[in-house]
């Protein structure tokens, strides 16, 4: 099946879920019944997801092959960037946009188990990409180095996720994404030598009539 079928038959799978889930709730409807919605078979909803709960989070493999091969080939050069990069590509297979957040916000209120399963995934997500961070730059059994930076930008997603999802938010998730990894940077880099001069210890104060 061309590319651009695949995502219009994922992104149906995905928005007949979301539907269903917030007419019926989620334990009200079938795999079977989702596939009929969307005029598919089992077999094609197994090809793209594994439970109806990761079609309604949007939750597959993460980022594709295409990406994953450019991140360990040495992408830009830049970890945390090229990171960011497999973070925005495992977002958008969600297929969540500011304007359907709301539909999210209120399907993960009725449905508050989506939340362990979007914990679990991260989770994972984040282990493998420990292992390929350890793997492209070559850290050997070192896997602090990769943890950090891999942990790093997962604190910065989790901050993203929560900003694109408010009910003010109009941005898009790489938009926010970035901004917080910049303002991390410049935290990081920061030269945070106290310039203020202290306050004075009770002692050494002088005491005047």
């Amino acid at each position: 099946m061309p590319s651009d079928a695949r995502a219009r038959t994922r992104r149906g799978l995905i928005d007949g879920a979301r539907r269903l889930t917030a007419e019926r709730g989620l334990t009200g409807f079938t795999v079977q019944e989702l596939c009929d919605s969307v005029g598919v078979s089992r077999r094609t909803f197994f090809n793209y997801f594994s439970t109806k709960e990761d079609a309604v989070l949007g939750v597959s493999r993460g980022a594709d092959d295409e990406h994953i091969a450019t991140f360990m080939a040495g992408g830009s050069g830049d970890l945390l960037a090229d990171l960011a990069d497999l973070a925005v590509a495992a977002f958008d297979e969600m297929g969540l946009t500011p304007a359907g957040a709301g539909a999210i916000r209120s399907i993960l209120r009725t449905e508050p188990s989506l939340f362990a399963l979007i914990l679990d995934s991260a989770e994972q997500q984040q282990e493998r990409y420990v292992s390929m961070v350890a793997r492209r730059e070559e850290l050997g059994s070192d896997r602090e180095t990769a943890e950090v930076a891999v942990k790093l930008v997962g604190a910065m997603v989790g901050l993203s996720a929560e900003t694109f999802l408010s009910e003010t938010n109009t941005r898009p998730f790489d938009v926010i994404l970035r901004d917080r990894l910049a303002t991390a940077s410049l935290l990081l880099n920061a030269d945070h030598t106290r310039t203020r001069a202290p306050h004075p210890r009770p002692e050494d104060q002088v005491l005047t009539p």
